[in-house]
């Protein structure tokens, strides 16, 4: 069993009681607070609350709730459960709360709690004045990316999948459409070298989907001696972070390289090519370079008519126009004046809500409602778990946490750019005032 004190829970049907005794109405949130908080709690559950406090002995206890603000800053700590080793610190105060041993033991706890369920637990613990660790609550974590389908136990055999959209920026979930596209493109690519696809709508084996997202499993590739160097130089022309990674991947000595000559490389790679007739296409390339190019441009310019038919109409020429602009980066227009139009001064005057970042020192679950409109959140106090980051996630929001005095620097107005997956907030350069610049 786990180490859980004795206790007793006032369930939420005991609130819902009290709450109808003292006749809440939901429609006016002001109002049931202050009935909530001025009506007696009814005799049936105060004397069953009573009877269970006497039960444990009518000694000091500690009184908590699901219901927590996370307006404190917490100490943040990584512990590598495999080897028992403390990794990261970052202590929110002057020192750390727990010791290397404490936090191994919360750590072992988790780990038996978590192998317990089956799942990823989000739990909370306290100690008591012998520092000893108690559990108090679990609760699955409900946020986290799904594994593709028929992944190995990571405790068994390591595996390494490679993100199709995040190496193309693109970190939307894809459309059953956009996931056969990538099936049939890997069919076609292994057959280029050669390999033989049973389906090829399912497409290769290496080609995985979780989330509606595509993932391939280049394990094969990172162990390749001429795969991975290639491989590597690649994935540096996409997403900057997955690059990153790929190049630790390179030196992690879980990797090592399979016994295959280079020259077994080579040539299934110049099969692949003569197969996919590249050196025909660079032979025509090196004997007509003005053609070739003619030829791009023709090809990029039927490309970009895609979306827009010849008998468009006016206003579908207009349409187009305007998701050209408005879909252009800002960057490209550095004289650009940005203005709240009447339009958008109205939402503010008849109480809506404007979209934005939403920046405050932390989150509690009345903020809810404002993650509708919010384009990412920004905290000076709370973790990946507070009650902030969590409804982010459940929002598909990015979420940066434990930014101090991010309420003083980021004012109303400003531009900011917020990436979740890094945990970086980017002040962006405020504009030119006119005036300034028409004296200048």
């Amino acid at each position: 069993g786990f180490p859980v004190p004795d206790s007793f829970i006032l369930t939420t049907h005991a609130y819902a009681l009290a709450a109808r005794a003292a006749r809440v109405d939901p429609a006016d949130p002001a109002a049931a607070a202050e009935r909530l908080r001025t009506s007696p709690v009814p005799e049936a559950i105060a004397a069953a609350a009573r009877k269970a406090y006497a039960a444990l002995g009518s000694g000091r206890v500690a009184v908590r709730s699901s219901a927590t603000a996370g307006a404190v800053d917490p100490d943040h700590y990584a512990v590598e459960t495999a080897t028992r080793k403390v990794v990261q610190r970052a202590p929110a105060g002057k020192g750390a709360v727990l010791s290397d041993g404490e936090l191994l033991a919360v750590a072992e706890l988790g780990d038996r709690v978590e192998r317990h369920f089956g799942a990823p637990q989000d739990i909370q613990f306290a100690l008591d004045r012998d520092r000893q660790v108690w559990l108090v609550q679990s609760r699955p974590i409900t946020t986290l990316y799904p594994l593709p389908g028929g992944a190995p136990d990571p405790e068994r055999e390591l595996r390494v999948y490679f993100s199709a959209n995040v190496f193309q920026g693109y970190f939307e979930p894809l459309t059953p459409m956009g996931i056969q596209f990538f099936r049939l493109l890997g069919t076609a690519i292994s057959g280029m070298f050669g390999a033989s696809i049973d389906d090829a709508a399912a497409g290769p084996r290496i080609l995985k989907e979780a989330g509606m997202r595509i993932f391939v499993d280049v394990m094969p590739i990172v162990r390749d001696p001429v795969g991975r160097p290639a491989f590597v130089g690649m994935t540096s022309m996409g997403e900057a972070r997955s690059s990153i990674v790929l190049t630790r991947l390179a030196s992690d000595a879980r990797l090592p390289l399979a016994s295959r000559s280079r020259l077994q490389s080579v040539r299934a790679i110049g099969g692949a090519l003569m197969r996919a007739g590249v050196q025909a296409a660079a032979l025509r390339l090196m004997r007509s370079p003005d053609n070739t190019r003619e030829r791009y441009v023709r090809e990029m310019e039927a490309f970009a008519r895609i979306d827009l038919p010849r008998d468009a109409t006016a206003s579908q020429r207009l349409d187009a126009l305007e998701r050209l602009i408005l879909t252009a980066s800002p960057r490209m227009f550095p004289r650009l004046i940005w203005t709240i139009g009447p339009a958008m001064l109205s939402f503010g005057l008849a109480g809506r809500l404007l979209h934005g970042n939403l920046v405050a020192p932390s989150t509690d679950p009345g903020w809810t409602p404002l993650f509708l409109t919010a384009g990412a959140l920004v905290m000076e106090m709370g973790s990946m778990m507070s009650h902030g980051a969590v409804v982010a996630r459940e929002y598909g929001i990015p979420a940066v946490v434990g930014v101090a005095g991010a309420t003083e620097q980021i004012t109303t107005g400003r531009r900011v750019t917020v990436d979740g997956s890094a945990g970086t907030v980017v002040l962006e350069a405020e504009p030119e005032d006119p005036e300034d610049s028409a004296g200048s």
